[in-house]
């Protein structure tokens, strides 16, 4: 027969055994770094208990930490500079104010850790699981996240200039305000990521997945689009200066107001995008795809149109000055009205589709209808163009997309 009461002595004697071993690790650590390497090079087969231990503000410089037990510890303030941490089991940890300035967190697990203002520069950080992770204002300059899991992280203001963040999971990430200029995100899927007022400036972003990413009022001035996934991302605002966004997909996209002089968006999709009010002059749009596309008060001058598809784009007050229109689709454009022509284009229209210089939006019909009046004015021998300030009617509101 099983005796009961030894039963229940075994898991008790095991439970004060882990919390005196756990105790020892404490102490041997408390005791300094350097008693405390000595001992790990010693047991190296020992996997450290810290479990909830108390570290804050203590100098841990050069710590060897590989595989500790440190979940739900308080590093508060702690010193990790140049610690090796690859391996250690940080769920939940409070890393807040820490510098972990060129440690090595190799493939650690830091899900949920709290790493407010903390100082990661230079950290290697390749194939750590940041999802959830606070890292509101943090120091990540130079840090490698290479593949990195963030998902759902909260990286507001946190500074990543210089980062390595290639093939990084950063989907639905609050990266608002965030300084990501001059980063490799090559390949990073940044769906629905918050990015709005960040810093991305000359940033690589050569094949990203940014679907339905927030970037209004974004710096992306020089930054490399090439072939990025932009489908019905907000951009509203955003600085795309000389961006190369060539073979990108911005499908839907909201372009309101954006700065897209002088860059290079050949052969993109843009179907039902919305570039109402977007700087565009001297962008270079050759062949690209405009099905649909909302162009009302757009600067286009001296853009690339050449062999455009234009079927029902809306060019409403746009400026065309400049612009070459060889091989574009220009009689499948819903609306001209108001727009600035090149004299030769304006005879062309004039000659061949007179009715798209009058296509107007009626509020009664929600619809573009042709206005007979105008029809009729744009019709005769001696009409040469819109003179501002003469017509009745006005350009519809740009954020009026239909």
């Amino acid at each position: 027969m099983v005796n009961v009461k030894s039963v229940m002595v075994v898991p008790l004697l095991l439970a004060i055994n882990m919390g005196c071993t756990q105790r020892n690790h404490i102490h041997i650590l408390k005791a300094g770094v350097e008693n405390w390497n000595k001992w790990r090079k010693v047991n190296a087969s020992i996997e450290p208990n810290l479990e909830r231990a108390d570290l804050r503000g203590d100098t841990l410089w050069g710590a060897h930490l590989e595989r500790a037990d440190l979940r739900g510890a308080d590093l508060r303030r702690a010193n990790f500079e140049g610690a090796y941490l690859r391996g250690a089991h940080l769920l939940e940890v409070d890393l807040r104010g820490a510098n972990l300035e060129r440690a090595d967190l190799r493939g650690d697990t830091l899900w949920g850790a709290h790493l407010e203002t903390a100082d990661l520069r230079g950290a290697d950080l390749r194939g750590t699981d940041l999802h959830g992770a606070d890292l509101l204002e943090t120091d990540l300059r130079g840090a490698n996240l290479a593949g990195d899991t963030l998902q759902g992280a909260l990286l507001v203001r946190a500074d990543l200039r210089r980062a390595d963040l290639r093939g990084a999971d950063l989907r639905r990430d609050n990266l608002e305000g965030a300084n990501l200029a001059g980063d490799n995100l090559k390949g990073a899927n940044l769906m629905e990521a918050y990015l709005v007022e960040a810093n991305l400036e000359r940033a690589d972003l050569r094949g990203d997945t940014l679907w339905g990413a927030h970037l209004e009022k974004a710096d992306l001035r020089g930054a490399d689009l090439r072939g990025a996934d932009l489908g019905e991302s907000d951009l509203e605002g955003t600085n795309l200066l000389e961006a190369d966004l060539r073979g990108a997909n911005l499908l839907e996209a909201d372009l309101r107001g954006a700065n897209l002089a002088g860059a290079n968006l050949a052969g993109d999709t843009l179907e039902g995008a919305n570039l109402a009010g977007a700087d565009l002059h001297g962008a270079n749009l050759h062949g690209a795809d405009l099905l649909e596309v909302d162009l009302r008060g757009a600067n286009l001058a001296g853009a690339d149109l050449r062999e455009d598809t234009l079927w029902g784009a809306l060019l409403v007050g746009a400026n065309l000055a400049g612009a070459d229109l060889g091989g574009a689709e220009i009689d499948k454009v819903k609306s001209f009205y108001k727009a600035k022509l090149d004299p030769k284009i304006l005879i062309q229209i004039k000659g061949e589709w007179p009715e798209k210089l009058v296509t107007i939006w009626d509020d009664t019909k929600k619809d573009w209808v042709v206005n007979d009046t105008l029809l009729e004015q744009v019709k005769k021998p001696d009409w040469h163009g819109w003179t501002e300030g003469k017509e009745q009617n006005k350009i519809t509101p740009m954020a009026n997309k239909n």
